[in-house]
């Protein structure tokens, strides 16, 4: 029977992690005491690859769901466990303690008129038409510490929500797929993110939202958006202090999500938005360290190096002048200077000596007496002796174009077609290419004539960047489609 599932119908705190001779709860390691929710009844699925690749064979005797609830207050709490193998492939629906639970939504769990908290749980290899691994149903769950990965859906390939307000704090989505929201996908369910990273994930943009459910981040790595110095507002409302950078996994292609010393992802979570009694990650290491949380699941205990103060940048008259001052330098070799045109592709165009190790305060300043037309990205890669390094927050500066350079119009395009027009004559015979934000190349063709249009068919609405580039001349313009 499909249907059966693990349930909760009544409010109950219900944890994993045990190995059967804690006397308190506070000596249970979930990290080292696996405890495995799994609907497959067999125990013989076949998951392969991640992301893009992520595949799934024998679960067609599997449960639609791992765990389902419904009517749970605030007071319920679920954690410490792995919650694998759900295949939510059916049709029609089923009915627990009065609420309708649908068969091909929420593999992993299906949350119906729940306010419960889950916690410290991995979500994972989960198979689903809505809700890879969660369905929120008319809900208001709220997940810390969570790891999503390996889940599959057409909507929402790490979860999904209904009518269902959620709160996201130091969760992980990676390596999901799902072509409307790989990781999660909202219906009039306002989420509410902070210190969590979204990376990986494959089959569209990691967010998608309709129906008044503009989700909001903050201090998270969100893949895509631009981080907060670029944010694209079609992923939700940016709180600030987002990055969309390479977290720097250890090794996710084996399963592990911890940050490697040099992550951009160290330290600079919101210490406020950790909830009051959340003193452990999902590794059952000490949360927070070197004062300020890290992002994701996992916490470092590597400290971090060098102590930024700031980093800023202006255009000049010879350049654009890049400044930056730490507070303290531990180790430190030095910086290398890079700079990217898109916020994706980075080349290194500099460096300067570091301070070794010293409390004082130190000054540094670059110019870059070449930088390209249009919005410039850069961003400082710090390098320990030991050959450890850190990246900066991303900065950007905008050359405006002299007016003998190209125009695009109009801006934002109408009907998938503009038209690009110069007067500068080394654009003929030049190459035009489209970027998504993600710095793949969607589109590109010849430049033959000083005014010509360009029609896109096909193209998901959205933030583009243009790039115009002959005779050692280079133009990049955003364009919204």
């Amino acid at each position: 029977n499909r249907d059966k599932a693990f349930h909760w119908a009544n409010d109950m705190k219900i944890y994993g992690g045990f190995a059967g001779t804690e006397t308190a709860l506070n000596q249970r390691n979930a990290a080292t005491n696996v405890t495995i929710l799994s609907a497959d009844f067999n125990n013989d699925d076949v998951v392969t690859g991640m992301g893009s690749t992520l595949s799934f064979s024998g679960n067609t005797e599997n449960a639609f769901h791992v765990f389902v609830t419904a009517n749970l207050t605030s007071a319920a709490v679920i954690d410490g466990f792995t919650i694998r193998g759900g295949n939510a492939d059916g049709s029609g629906t089923m009915t627990y303690s009065g609420q309708t639970l649908y068969r091909d939504q929420g593999a992993g769990s299906q949350l119906s008129a729940s306010n419960v908290t889950v916690s410290n749980c991995i979500f994972m290899e989960n198979n689903s038409g809505n809700g890879g691994a969660i369905y929120n149903h008319n809900a208001s769950p709220g997940y810390i510490n969570c790891l999503f990965i390996k889940n599959k859906a057409t909507y929402g390939g790490g979860m999904h929500g209904f009518n269902s307000p959620a709160t996201i704090t130091n969760c992980t989505f990676s390596g999901n797929n799902a072509p409307n929201g790989s990781a999660i996908n909202n219906n009039g369910s306002l989420v509410v993110t902070a210190n969590t990273i979204f990376w990986g994930n494959a089959g569209g943009a990691c967010i998608n939202y309709y129906n008044g459910s503009t989700p909001t981040f903050k201090n998270s790595l969100v893949e895509g958006s631009g981080g907060s110095g670029s944010w694209n507002s079609s992923f939700g409302t940016d709180n600030g202090n987002n990055i969309d950078v390479d977290p720097l996994f250890v090794n996710a292609a084996n399963g592990d999500f911890n940050l490697n010393p040099g992550s951009p992802a160290l330290d600079v979570g919101d210490n406020n938005s950790v909830p009051s009694g959340m003193t452990t990650d999902l590794a059952n290491n000490a949360r927070i360290q070197n004062t300020t949380v890290d992002m994701g699941s996992y916490e470092s205990a590597a400290a971090l190096p060098v102590e930024l103060v700031f980093f800023r940048g202006e255009a000049v008259p010879n350049g654009n002048l890049l400044k930056w001052q730490t507070a303290s330098e531990k180790n430190n070799q030095g910086f290398y200077i890079q700079k990217s045109q898109e916020g994706k592709n980075w080349e290194t165009i500099g460096s300067q000596s570091g301070n070794g190790t010293t409390a004082a305060i130190s000054n540094y300043q670059f110019l870059d007496k070449t930088p390209y037309e249009g919005l410039n990205y850069y961003r400082l890669k710090q390098m320990d002796f030991d050959g450890l390094f850190e990246y900066s927050p991303i900065l950007s500066i905008e050359n405006k174009t002299s007016n003998h350079k190209l125009r695009i119009f109009p801006n934002p395009v109408q009907n998938m077609t503009f038209t690009l027009s110069f007067s500068d004559p080394d654009f003929v015979s030049g190459e035009l290419s489209i970027f998504d934000l993600m710095g793949r190349v969607i589109f590109s063709q010849k430049v033959l004539n000083t005014e010509m249009e360009v029609k896109l068919n096909d193209l998901t609405n959205g933030i583009y960047l243009v790039m115009v580039e002959a005779g050692g001349k280079r133009f990049l313009e955003r364009v919204v489609f």
